[in-house]
């Protein structure tokens, strides 16, 4: 296996578990800390490994440096941060969603799905995502939670025809496009 294949390999699993981590409505304390970390621990390695090679070529021990080879997996890690940490995977994960999203919020708008009495029901797979709570308001806003990470608060989506949504309690939306916005909701 090619030294490039071989680095290549890890960039690719930190990608996408960082896709996947970071793509819902809001992500986690506990996946943030650990994409960071292991992002720290692998430049630390990555820094170690550059620094025994760069000598190692300067004593003549070793072949040089060949630039493309080692700019890899900086630029991975990074691209990688920066990319979860802008929102575009979650507006990515969203936008291949979303058309699940809008029928189940038709479905409960025109009474197909009745979140009158199931306030707290059973995880739905909705495209993209589970959703833990659906609530169906007064001004027809229809919001769930697909992200409920501890007991102080938790995230999902909204649709709402007034814009912006209802807020209860300590709500805040930040808008999507046309009639959707991330929920955060406080207790």
């Amino acid at each position: 296996m090619k030294r490039e294949t071989k680095v290549l390999i890890p960039c690719v699993i930190f990608f996408i578990w960082c896709a996947v981590a970071s793509s819902n409505a809001s992500s986690d304390l506990i996946s943030s800390i650990a994409i960071l970390l292991i992002a720290a621990i692998w430049i630390v390695i990555w820094t170690v490994r550059f620094s025994f090679s760069y000598i190692k070529s300067k004593k003549g021990k070793a072949p040089k440096l060949n630039a493309s080879f080692w700019v890899i997996e900086p630029t991975c890690i990074l691209l990688t941060l920066l990319l979860a940490y802008s929102g575009l995977f979650s507006l990515i994960r969203f936008a291949l969603g979303e058309h699940a999203l809008s029928q189940y919020v038709a479905d409960v708008r025109s009474g197909k799905v009745n979140v009158d009495f199931e306030f707290v029901h059973e995880r739905k797979r909705i495209g993209l995502y589970q959703l833990i709570i659906t609530e169906h308001l007064s001004d027809g806003t229809v919001r769930f939670i697909t992200s409920s990470h501890n007991l102080l608060d938790s995230a999902g989506f909204a649709n709402s025809e007034s814009n912006p949504p209802q807020k209860r309690g300590e709500d805040s939306y930040k808008h999507i496009y046309g009639n959707w916005w991330v929920w955060h909701r406080s207790w």
